[in-house]
């Protein structure tokens, strides 16, 4: 159940980064010395994390290469294979691809490839009930499309989500909310937004934007699809696929 937990968590990092629509798997590890490791405040709306994505790429081709009885496992020990071969020279993309298709076959070899270099979203519902396992989702709540960062009792804006609320309302990464409504904002308010807060309503804002006091309006939203947790429905899939028993 650990396992399906961290599972979880990365499942829902990787799909609350809208950045995943821009940036495909291939194009964040080319990138990753003037992205990843150069993050700003709006890396998350133009990229994804190689490390993020590719784990969860390789948990998708292991659940697909059980259809033929192999493993990412299988796949790791011909590559180390073909090193000992020729310890000179280095793999080659074509050769990780043809060495898989040769353990499994044209169809999956072409799905890795499309999950590697599209920015196309996993069905990772789908490929969890192969390896049998059940989806539950959280219900929607609140949202408002911004992370904070607090400095004592301050709310600070430290990220605005691409397209959420915060975005189309013109918050700025910086920004420090002075009050709701023409009520004070402090962290114990934000804290219990899901409280102070109504979906797909309006609200005004005041905030101060390098020394200014500036006022704008925020349109809530629902926040996006997100998993409360993954349970194992038929053990015997489970244990063959994701060897988690």
């Amino acid at each position: 159940q650990d396992y399906l937990d961290c599972i979880k968590t990365n499942i829902n990092r990787y799909l609350s980064i809208p950045g995943r629509k821009f940036h495909s798997l291939e194009d964040s590890s080319f990138n990753a010395w003037i992205k990843l490791y150069r993050a700003d405040e709006n890396h998350n709306n133009s990229s994804i994390s190689y490390y993020l994505k590719g784990g969860l790429v390789f948990f998708a081709l292991n659940i697909l290469m059980a259809d033929k009885d192999k493993s990412v496992l299988d796949l790791v020990k011909v590559l180390w294979q073909r090193y000992l071969d020729k310890p000179e020279v280095g793999v080659t993309e074509d050769e990780v691809f043809n060495l898989l298709n040769d353990l499994v076959g044209r169809e999956i070899t072409d799905k890795f490839i499309h999950m590697i270099k599209s920015t196309e979203d996993i069905d990772f519902e789908e490929l969890l009930k192969i390896a049998g396992v059940e989806v539950e989702y959280e219900k929607p709540t609140v949202e408002l499309g911004f992370t904070p960062e607090f400095k004592g009792d301050r709310v600070i804006v430290k990220t605005v989500e691409l397209d959420g609320p915060a975005y189309k309302s013109g918050l700025n990464a910086g920004d420090e909310i002075l009050s709701v409504n023409g009520l004070r904002f402090l962290k114990s308010d934000y804290d219990k937004k899901d409280k102070i807060f109504l979906a797909d309503k309006t609200y005004s804002l005041f905030v101060s934007r390098l020394g200014y006091v500036t006022d704008l309006n925020i349109v809530t939203g629902t926040s996006s699809k997100k998993i409360k947790s993954l349970k194992s429905i038929d053990e015997t899939k489970s244990v063959d696929i994701l060897k988690i028993m």
